[in-house]
């Protein structure tokens, strides 16, 4: 059981996995500008704000491996991707050596996405609010 002040401190946390509304998951055109969307609080009317974040300026492809890297393109190079919102876990179909090899990989997206100022962000990348 999770005591009050540890409830309290993750509620206060720039983690966007428990202070925001999940929305939705998008590819984007062609399946190379995959996007999150979450609505996340904000301290005065109207309470919440969409925040939709492009995971290219995110996330990179190494070798088959999705890892956090400010404008890291990975979509160019993975196909196949689904979103486990619950978790926050990102799946994709990453090419590795070969350009038509692929491999599943998954980048849990808390570890590279926090919250800040009701907007989510990644390195200097902030997230647009026209959802």
């Amino acid at each position: 059981m999770t005591a009050p002040a540890d409830l309290e401190k993750s509620k206060n946390d720039d983690n966007f996995l428990h202070n925001c509304d999940f929305v939705n998951f998008g590819l984007g055109d062609n399946d190379q500008k995959p996007w999150i969307h979450y609505s996340c609080p904000l301290n005065k009317p109207p309470y919440m704000q969409c925040s939709r974040l492009e995971l290219n300026d995110c996330i990179i492809n190494d070798h088959g491996v999705l890892r956090g890297q400010e404008k890291g393109g990975f979509a160019k190079s993975c196909k196949d991707c689904v979103y486990l919102h619950e978790i926050g876990n990102l799946i994709c179909q990453c090419a590795f050596g070969n350009p038509i090899q692929f491999r599943e990989t998954h980048r849990y997206l808390d570890q590279d996405v926090w919250l800040s100022g009701s907007k989510l962000g990644c390195f200097g990348m902030k997230s647009s609010s026209k959802c």
